[in-house]
């Protein structure tokens, strides 16, 4: 999609990355829970407005940046589906 605004933020064993489109924001946040989680926290937003959220977490043990790769790619699908949606 062209015209498509990333940002990132990491700090404190936190990172965030929102993904704005026209009025279609995705905010992917990405935290641990000790040392044994992994949380990917994933919002969508219509003009500001939460439209939909869902965490997804998985044990330290099983993430893996192949595993972290496949699912930025699939929730990266899910946007463009939003913004297809919304547009």
């Amino acid at each position: 999609l062209a015209g498509v605004n990333i940002k990132n933020y990491c700090k404190d064993g936190q990172g965030e990355f929102t993904i704005q489109y026209n009025n279609v924001t995705l905010i992917l946040k990405i935290t641990t829970s000790g040392f044994t989680k992994v949380n990917i926290d994933v919002e969508y937003q219509l003009g500001g407005k939460e439209v939909d959220k869902k965490r997804i977490s998985l044990d330290l043990e099983e993430f893996t940046s192949e595993l972290l790769y496949d699912l930025i790619e699939q929730i990266i699908l899910e946007f463009k589906g939003e913004c297809i949606k919304w547009y």
